[in-house]
């Protein structure tokens, strides 16, 4: 059954005040005050190594910031799973993760690779050409005799 809007504002207004009232404990407090200090901290540590902290994950540039940590293996939980998440689907940053985790040698090996495969799928083109341009040569041969 559908409610008036008074109906719910009063009882926003009901749960409001409740959470309002309600006391909080002094370790509660003490441990949310850990956590606070914790991260701070660990910013801190960040800055001093050159590393921003990636606080809000808008794009593929900072989840790339992330990859150092979760390869080292101290990202969080949550911000594992969102990365993994992400690489899933984003192949720029599949290719980071990718880069990050084996290095210079596996990229110049991947390089290599490419033009390797460039250069033979040229050549049907190019045999193709070939081979339309000898027809046409023997057309040509053979219309002028």
């Amino acid at each position: 059954m559908k409610k008036s809007s008074r109906e719910i504002d009063d009882l926003v207004g009901d749960l409001t005040a409740e959470i309002r009232a309600e006391k909080i404990s002094e370790a509660t407090v003490e441990s949310a005050a850990g956590r606070v200090w914790q991260r701070l901290t660990n910013n801190e540590q960040a800055a001093i190594a050159g590393t921003a902290p990636v606080t809000h994950l808008r794009g593929c540039d900072d989840f790339q910031l992330l990859i150092p940590s979760y390869l080292a293996g101290e990202l969080g939980d949550a911000r594992t799973l969102l990365l993994e998440d992400h690489v899933g689907e984003c192949v720029p940053c599949r290719r980071a993760l990718k880069f990050a985790r084996h290095g210079e040698r596996k990229a110049r090996e991947t390089a290599f690779r490419k033009v390797e495969i460039e250069r033979f799928s040229s050549r049907p083109a190019a045999l193709k050409w070939g081979i339309a341009a000898a027809a046409m040569l023997a057309i040509g041969f053979l219309s002028w005799s």
